[in-house]
């Protein structure tokens, strides 16, 4: 090959653009522990979902903050188990964002307030699917799999008895790759040592 052959093909691949790849779909998670629930003492029966507890006084205050926090976030759905307790925390979410604006669509079979899921690892496998921006209200030893399922990272340690204010927020980063960060508190803060305090949320846009 001569070299006149050789500066042609060299500014042809410099002008040459490089073809992009495609962004991963735009996905954005809110991932909470349902509020607080009526304690029965049977630990049993206290965890049980069928339905089990409901939530108390200071549990549907937690919910009505969530609802005011997430008000203008456009959420296209939100995923909760079939436990009274965590349905009862998103119930209020969900109706704020059907298609209709502010209320829920009257034909059911397009709207569902909440879609159920049974497992925090096969919910993880369904959000790789989607795009868009969802709400997952789940359990103390919900939060971390789903976001370790995702193969983001779960700050903050063990979710203890009472603490029902935090929420973390998970994107997708690239394709199967997701990015946590928080948890920040909504609504009344958890009583916590001074070390473990947690920003107050700012309202989700």
């Amino acid at each position: 090959m001569g070299p006149v052959i050789r500066v042609l093909i060299a500014a042809l691949v410099a002008v040459t653009p490089v073809c992009a790849q495609p962004d991963a779909p735009s996905t954005e998670l809110y991932i909470v522990r349902h509020a607080e629930k009526v304690r029965i003492g049977d630990a049993s029966i206290d965890n049980n979902c069928a339905p089990g507890p409901r939530l108390t006084r200071a549990g549907f205050a937690r919910a009505l903050a969530l609802r005011d926090l997430l008000s203008d976030a456009k959420l296209d759905g939100v995923f909760s188990t079939n436990c009274r307790r965590t349905i009862q925390t998103g119930i209020l979410v969900a109706a704020d964002h059907g298609p209709d604006g502010d209320r829920p669509a009257s034909n059911r079979e397009v709207y569902a307030p909440l879609r159920i899921y049974e497992t925090p690892e096969a919910l993880a496998e369904q959000l790789d699917q989607l795009s868009g921006r969802y709400l997952v209200i789940g359990h103390s030893n919900t939060m971390d799999v789903l976001i370790e399922a995702l193969g983001a990272s779960f700050q903050g340690g063990p979710v203890v008895t009472g603490e029902n204010d935090r929420l973390y927020t998970v994107s997708r980063i690239g394709e199967g790759q997701y990015s946590a960060s928080g948890p920040c508190s909504f609504g009344e803060p958890f009583k916590r040592p001074a070390t473990r305090e947690l920003p107050m949320c700012e309202p989700i846009r």
